[in-house]
């Protein structure tokens, strides 16, 4: 599944007592419903993704920087 690593992860640091998480991801796939599915579930401050995969401009972005 889609970033279930970076999932796992977080949510470890999470119930470790990590207040802040932010997560940084080179070649960021976003058109996917598992993309979406795990952007709900994902317990970041923030998510950074590098632009080096062509995007067409209507990918939704509301909860992206």
């Amino acid at each position: 599944r889609t970033g279930q690593k970076l999932l796992s992860r977080a949510k470890d640091l999470k119930s470790r007592g990590a207040r802040q998480v932010y997560a940084f991801v080179a070649h960021g796939l976003c058109q996917s419903p598992e993309f979406d599915k795990l952007l709900d579930e994902l317990p970041v401050n923030e998510l950074i993704l590098t632009n080096t995969v062509h995007h067409p401009t209507e990918v939704p972005t509301a909860d992206l920087e």
